[in-house]
């Protein structure tokens, strides 16, 4: 479904902070990630710009996009870990707009894979 339009959002002029959300792959994952094996773990990533978070999942159904959108840090399959700031986007909220129904059409559920095609 296309996201909410009534929430607030930068303008174009002033572009947009963009965040990248990391999360627990799961609830199984937080012990594993807490040691922090060689720099690595099983993580669950969202991009937040202009008050959404966008990220790519699994679908069973071929026809499905896997891109979808949650609230920024609430995605309901993971545990948020912690945010980074990736910095402003020149883009306006229609060319994001834009190119997330790109991406949807380019990337999807049905083709994700754990190592090679993810979040």
């Amino acid at each position: 479904s296309d996201p909410p339009t009534t929430s607030t959002r930068a303008s174009a002029d002033e572009g947009t902070d963009v965040f990248l959300h990391i999360y627990d792959l799961g609830d199984f994952s937080t012990g594993i990630n807490s040691w922090q094996l060689a720099g690595g773990g099983l993580f669950h990533v969202g991009v937040e710009v202009n008050k959404l978070e966008w990220s790519y999942g699994q679908t069973l159904e071929s026809w499905a996009t896997g891109v979808t959108y949650n609230p920024p840090r609430q995605h309901e399959d993971h545990t948020y870990r912690e945010t980074v700031f990736m910095g402003r986007s020149r883009m306006s909220r229609q060319e994001v707009y834009q190119l997330v129904e790109k991406l949807k059409i380019e990337w999807p559920g049905s083709e994700y894979h754990l190592l090679r095609r993810n979040c």
